[in-house]
C-alpha cells in the first residue's frame, strides 16, 4: 500500500503543475528558442553531438549498440571507448571501478539491488560517456559517467520480434525480444518485452601454498571448484507520451522484471601438506527469486523566450529472496554441517527532480535544478547450523534497515562567449544523510556534503573546421556505500589471510577528488574522427582495505588512508576507409587505447596502484558492408593488461591480462528480416588471479585459474 500511495503522489504533483502553468503559458509571447533548446528538440540529421557539445562526451547510437547482437549489456559496454569490464562484471572508465565510475539509467543513479544485466540491449536507445562531470548529474563520478538512455515512445507504427539461440561452452542460451510502437493522435506509445534462459557451467582451480618465516613450504591445499546453474528472466517496459501542446509533453514509463536463478556450487579441498581447512568439502545450492521495478512520470513544457521547465518523479523497487543450503564434509567424507540460510532484501527508492532553463542573457543557456531522493533498504537473514561433529549447533537471526536521504541543488551555464569558443560553468551541492539500524550491530548515522565546482571549455581552432581543443577542471567525490558503512560481519567458510571475513566501517568519510581533463580532436571531411586526451586526478581520504587478525580470525574492512593520484592518456578513433580512399570498400575502422598510472601514498611500493586499475587497455575493430550483397561483417579485439598490485602493507594481488575476440555476420534476407550470427570470447583465454599475504611470520599464496567459455549466437530479427 505504501508503494501504491507513493506512485499516486508521484502522478499528482506534475499534473497540478501542468494545470497551474497552462493559463500563464497560453498568453505568453512566442519567441524563437535559444540555440541550445533547438538542439535538444529538433537536431539536424548531420548533427554531431560529440563535436558540438561544450561538455565532453561520447555518444554511441542504437545501430552501433546492436551490431554484434549481444545478449547482455556488459558485452556491449566492453567494446566502447575507454570502458573496461572485469571478469566479475565490474564496469569502469579510466580503469577505475569500485564506485569511481558513475553508471546512470536515464540520468539517474542505478538503485541498490538493480543490475544492468537485467536490461536487454534492445531496450537501449543510446549510451553517453562523460569524461568530465556536469552539474545536472551527480558528481559521484571521479573517473567519469556512463549514462544508459532507454528507448522512448516512437512516432510511427512498428512491430518487431527477435529470437536468439546460442551456447556458452556446452550450455544453451535462448531469448526472445518483442516491440510494438505507434502513435494515436497526440499519444505515442512503445512496449518492449523480453524473456530468456541462460545456462552456465564453469569450473576453477584454487591452489593455496603457505610458507613459514624461513620461506619453507608448510601447507599445500588444492581445491577444484565447480559452478553450474541457470538464469530465467522476463521483463516488460511500456512507455506512453502525451503531446499536450507545442513543446508541452507528459511521459510515463515503467520497467518490471521477474526472474529465478539457481546456482549450484561444489568444492573439494585436497590437503597434501599441513592441516586441512575446517570444511574441506562443500556443496552449496542457492535458488534466488528476484523482482525489479521502476516507474516514472515526467513533465516538460516550453515557456516564453525559449525557457523550459521540467519535473520528474521516479519510484524504484527491488526484492530478492533466496534459500541457501550448504552441506559440508570432512576429509573422510563424514557429514559435519547442515547449514540453511533464508534471506529477504527489499529496496525502495523515491526520487523527485526538477530543472528550469532560460536564456536570461544572449548566448547563455542558464539552468537551475534540484535532485531529491529517499531510499530504504531492509534485509532479514536467518541462518541455522546443524552439526554432526560434536560442535554446538548455531542460530543467527539478523535484521538490518538502512535509510538514505539525499538532496542536491545545482546551477549551470553554457556560454558561447566567442564565435569559435564556448564554456560550461557548473556548481552542485550534494548532501547525504545515512541512518542504519540492526538487531546485532551498532546503530550508524552518517552525514556528509560536497560542493562541486565544474569548468569546461571548447575552442575550435582558427583557420580550420576540423580541429578543436577541450579542457575541464572539476571537483568530484565518491561516497561510501551502505555495504561499506554497515558494521555487519560477513563470515568466510574457511577463514584465512587470503579469504578473510569482511566487516563494514561506520567511520568512513567520502573520497574527494580534484580532476583535470584535456583533449585534442580532429574531424575528417568525409566522416570519422580522432581524439587524444589526458587526465589527472588527486584523491583525498582514499578508501583502502586493511587486514588484521582478531582473536585468531582474519578480518578485512575499508578505511580512509591518505591520498592517491591517478593520471593517464587516451587515444580513440573512428575512420571510414572511404574518407581517405574514395574507391575503397565500405570498411569502417575503429579503435581506442589507454595508458594509466596511479599511486596510493599510504601503501609501500612498488605496484602501489589503485586496486583494479589496469596499466593499459586497447580496443580495435572493423565493420564491412559487402558491395552488391546484403551482407555485413565485423570484428572487435579487446585487450586489458595484467600485473601485480600492492593492496596493503601485507597483501598484493596479481591478475593476468585478458583478450577478447568478437565476430559477427549480418545477412539482410529482405527489407523486414535479418539473420545475425555472432561469436564472443573466441580466444578463450583463462583468467588467472594470485592473492599474496606476507608478514614476519611467513606467507600465504592463493592462485585461482578460471577458464573462459566461447559463446556463439544466432539471432533472427523480423518486422511486421
Amino acid at each position: 500500500m505504501a508503494a501504491a500511495r507513493t506512485l499516486v503522489c508521484s502522478a499528482v504533483l506534475p499534473l497540478a503543475l501542468l494545470a497551474a502553468s497552462r493559463a500563464r503559458a497560453e498568453d505568453a509571447a512566442k519567441e524563437p528558442a535559444h540555440k541550445q533548446e533547438k538542439i535538444e528538440v529538433s537536431r539536424p540529421k548531420d548533427y554531431d553531438e560529440r563535436r558540438e557539445s561544450t561538455a565532453a562526451k561520447i555518444v554511441v547510437g542504437r545501430d552501433e549498440l546492436q551490431r554484434f547482437g549481444d545478449a547482455t549489456l556488459e558485452d556491449v559496454l566492453k567494446r566502447l571507448p575507454g570502458v573496461t569490464v572485469s571478469a566479475s562484471g565490474g564496469i569502469s572508465l579510466r580503469g577505475l571501478g569500485n564506485g569511481y565510475t558513475q553508471v546512470l539509467l536515464d540520468g539517474q543513479p542505478l538503485p541498490p539491488g538493480f543490475s544492468i544485466e537485467s536490461l536487454s540491449p534492445d531496450m537501449i536507445e543510446r549510451i553517453e560517456i562523460f569524461r568530465a562531470p556536469t552539474a545536472e548529474h551527480s558528481t559521484q563520478a571521479v573517473a567519469g559517467t556512463i549514462n544508459i538512455v532507454l528507448r522512448k515512445a516512437a512516432s510511427h507504427l512498428k512491430r518487431s520480434a527477435k529470437m536468439t539461440a546460442g551456447a556458452a561452452g556446452s550450455r544453451p542460451q535462448a531469448k526472445i525480444d518483442a516491440e510494438i510502437s505507434d502513435r494515436v493522435d497526440k499519444l505515442a506509445y512503445t512496449v518492449t518485452a523480453s524473456a530468456g534462459r541462460t545456462e552456465f557451467d564453469s569450473d576453477a582451480l584454487v591452489e593455496q601454498v603457505g610458507r613459514d618465516a624461513r620461506g619453507r613450504v608448510d601447507s599445500i591445499i588444492v581445491t577444484p571448484q565447480g559452478f553450474h546453474g541457470r538464469f530465467d528472466q522476463a521483463s516488460l517496459a511500456p512507455r506512453l507520451e502525451w503531446t499536450l501542446g507545442e513543446g508541452h509533453t507528459l511521459a510515463w514509463e515503467s520497467f518490471v522484471q521477474a526472474g529465478l536463478s539457481r546456482f549450484i556450487y561444489h568444492e573439494e579441498a585436497h590437503t597434501s601438506l599441513g592441516p586441512p581447512p575446517v570444511y574441506p568439502v562443500n556443496d552449496l545450492a542457492i535458488p534466488t527469486h528476484f523482482t525489479n521495478a521502476r516507474t516514472s512520470l515526467a513533465w516538460s513544457r516550453a515557456l516564453a523566450a525559449g525557457a523550459r521547465a521540467e519535473s520528474k518523479f521516479l519510484y524504484d523497487y527491488s526484492r530478492r529472496h533466496y534459500e541457501a543450503g550448504q552441506q559440508a564434509y570432512d576429509d573422510s567424507g563424514a557429514h559435519i554441517l547442515d547449514r540453511n540460510v533464508h534471506s529477504v532484501a527489499v529496496n525502495d527508492n523515491l526520487t523527485w527532480t526538477g530543472k528550469y532553463t532560460a536564456p536570461f542573457v544572449p548566448e547563455h543557456a542558464l539552468s537551475f535544478g534540484w535532485d531529491a531522493k529517499s531510499s530504504r533498504r531492509g534485509e532479514d537473514r536467518v541462518q541455522t547450523d546443524v552439526t554432526f561433529d560434536g560442535n554446538p549447533p548455531g542460530l543467527i537471526d539478523e535484521s538490518y534497515d538502512a535509510r538514505v536521504r539525499q538532496l542536491a541543488l545545482y546551477g549551470q551555464d553554457e556560454w558561447d562567449f566567442a564565435s569559435r569558443a564556448s564554456a560550461y560553468l557548473g556548481l552542485r551541492w550534494e548532501g547525504l544523510d545515512t541512518r542504519s539500524v540492526g538487531n546485532v550491530v551498532t546503530n550508524v548515522e552518517n552525514r556528509s556534503s560536497v560542493f562541486s565546482p565544474i569548468v569546461q571549455g571548447l575552442w575550435k581552432l582558427p583557420g580550420t573546421e576540423k580541429d578543436q581543443v577541450r579542457a575541464a577542471l572539476a571537483r568530484t567525490y565518491r561516497a561510501p556505500t551502505p555495504f561499506e558503512i554497515m558494521p555487519r560481519r560477513y563470515i568466510a567458510n574457511n577463514n584465512t589471510a587470503t579469504s578473510p571475513d569482511y566487516q563494514g566501517n561506520a567511520e568512513l568519510r567520502p573520497e574527494i577528488s580534484w580532476g583535470l581533463d584535456v583533449a585534442y580532436e580532429h574531424y575528417f571531411t568525409g566522416g570519422g574522427n580522432v581524439s587524444v586526451s589526458g587526465y589527472a586526478r588527486r584523491i583525498d581520504d582514499v578508501i583502502v582495505r586493511e587486514l588484521f587478525n582478531q582473536a585468531g580470525v582474519w578480518i578485512t574492512r575499508p578505511t580512509n588512508d591518505g591520498q592517491a593520484v591517478s593520471r593517464g592518456i587516451e587515444l580513440d578513433a573512428k575512420l571510414p576507409l572511404r574518407t581517405f580512399f574514395p574507391g575503397a570498400p565500405a570498411i569502417q575502422l575503429h579503435g581506442n587505447a589507454s595508458r594509466h598510472w596511479s599511486r596510493v601514498e599510504a601503501i609501500p611500493g612498488p605496484d602501489n596502484r589503485l586496486v583494479q586499475q589496469p596499466g593499459f587497455t586497447a580496443n580495435a575493430g572493423l565493420d564491412y558492408e559487402a558491395a552488391g550483397l546484403p551482407l555485413s561483417l565485423g570484428g572487435n579485439l579487446t585487450f586489458t593488461s595484467g600485473g601485480a598490485v600492492r593492496t596493503a602493507t601485507t597483501t598484493s594481488v596479481y591478475r593476468s591480462r585478458t583478450r577478447n575476440l568478437d565476430l559477427y555476420a549480418l545477412w539482410k534476407i529482405d527489407a523486414k528480416t535479418k539473420l545475425r550470427i555472432s561469436g564472443s570470447n573466441l580466444l578463450g583465454d583463462d583468467v588467472l588471479e594470485v592473492l599474496d599475504f606476507f608478514d614476519e611470520s611467513g606467507s600465504l599464496q592463493q592462485t585461482t585459474t578460471t577458464p573462459v567459455h566461447r559463446t556463439v549466437r544466432a539471432l533472427l530479427e523480423m518486422q511486421f
